[in-house]
């Protein structure tokens, strides 16, 4: 499913499998669902959800100030977090489920400005981009 938003606040919510979801100009909330899904905020203070069981998530935005929501059951301590020289990953530790999101090449500016967990604490911009560094991710899958 390819969805796409318009300039004011939109709500999209994808289906199971793998979709790709573009909200546009607005304050968007993007929630892709399960599979291994796309999804790009655009212009805007955007909301990202990722619940349980959604499997791959790849955000690509840098525009305004953008929130990644993790949904009931995912706290903090349930999350790893890691990063190669494009990439920033947050993986789901009982699932296996993944968010994968873009940093510069100059490592200054990435695609989420803040996580929140279920459970109530945050990361911030500053603790993501202190993540551990890995050489390679062999075992993401890319989404195509």
């Amino acid at each position: 499913m390819h969805l796409i938003g318009t300039y004011d606040n939109d709500i999209l919510t994808g289906g199971s499998g793998f979709d790709v979801l573009e909200g546009g100009d607005g304050d968007d909330t993007l929630n892709a669902g399960q599979g291994n899904d796309k999804v790009t905020g655009g212009a805007g203070n955007d909301i990202y959800i990722f619940n349980l069981g959604d499997g791959q998530l790849e955000i690509t935005d840098a525009n305004g100030y953008d929130k990644l929501q993790f949904g009931e059951g995912i706290t903090k301590e349930d999350v790893s977090l890691y990063q190669d020289k494009l990439h920033i990953y947050l993986e789901v530790l009982k699932t296996g489920d993944k968010v994968r999101f873009d940093r510069s090449d100059d490592s200054r500016e990435i695609a989420i400005d803040r996580v929140d967990f279920s459970d109530g604490p945050q990361l911030s911009q500053q603790d993501l981009m202190g993540a551990n560094v890995v050489d390679t991710v062999d075992y993401w899958q890319v989404l195509s």
